[in-house]
């Protein structure tokens, strides 16, 4: 979509602040819609959007990872559209690391800008390690924009299992976002944000598996409809393509 969003994302956030997050993701075309080959546009009313933020690239997710070969098949019953996040080179760290101003950014300026171009539905966050992460702190700091998430080996990263991990830059930032995520919100609040169905997918012999227990078990104290499913893989992406079927599809099914 390159600079045609980029107009129409300027046209819409003229009035307020721009954030780091989103002046670098205008120079670098951060929306990039992809539509199934069976999808007509008449036929995509009340389709699902999902929305996917990767480990290494969602091009290679949506490549290598047969993300489109799925969508595509699963279109012929259930019209979606993926729309691949990529983060610039050397800031997928930092944006995915539970960024405030990167889920601001998907919220405020992403989705209406996918919204004002096609048709879309529910819309499912989907995300594979550190993006997991950041897709669920969207959820969380947004939660009237995803109405499911698929969260494959997030790196809910905490002291207690991932001591491994303190050489990563932005590790206190995790830990902290992923002790905030566990507490939960106050559900008694006014508006109090609603559960919403959760998947998660994590290798048998991968190091984020205790992690990814752990973060399962506080989304069911908070009344999220929870799936786990365990791959025999470990963090890799071959291990996350086979985990697409049939949890993600019963997800989406379940949406409609």
């Amino acid at each position: 979509m390159g600079s045609t969003t980029a107009r129409s994302v300027e046209s819409g956030v003229a009035s307020r602040p721009r954030s780091t997050v989103e002046r670098r993701s205008r120079a670098a075309g951060l929306i990039r819609p992809a539509t199934p080959a069976p999808l007509d546009p008449v036929c995509a009313t009340g389709s699902t959007g999902s929305i996917g933020t990767m480990d290494s690239t969602p091009s290679d997710m949506a490549g290598r990872g047969s993300l489109l070969s799925w969508a595509t098949a699963i279109s012929s019953d259930l019209p979606i559209r993926v729309a691949l996040l990529d983060p610039p080179a050397g800031l997928r760290d930092e944006w995915y690391a539970a960024n405030p101003d990167y889920s601001d950014h998907i919220a405020d300026i992403v989705l209406p800008v996918v919204n004002s171009r096609v048709l879309t539905g529910p819309v499912i966050g989907i995300g594979a390690s550190l993006g997991a992460l950041a897709m669920l702190a969207l959820q969380r700091r947004h939660p009237g924009s995803i109405s499911a998430l698929a969260l494959q080996s997030g790196s809910f990263f905490t002291p207690q299992f991932d001591s491994q991990e303190r050489h990563f830059a932005h590790f206190d930032q995790v830990c902290a976002a992923v002790r905030f995520i566990a507490a939960g919100p106050d559900l008694a609040a006014p508006g109090a944000p609603r559960p919403v169905p959760v998947l998660i997918t994590v290798g048998t012999i991968e190091e984020n598996r205790a992690n990814n227990e752990a973060m399962a078990a506080a989304l069911r104290r908070q009344h999220h409809p929870v799936t786990v499913r365990i791959v025999p893989d470990a963090h890799t992406m071959i291990g996350w393509r086979d985990a697409w079927f049939p949890a993600l599809d019963e997800l989406i099914a379940n949406l409609h």
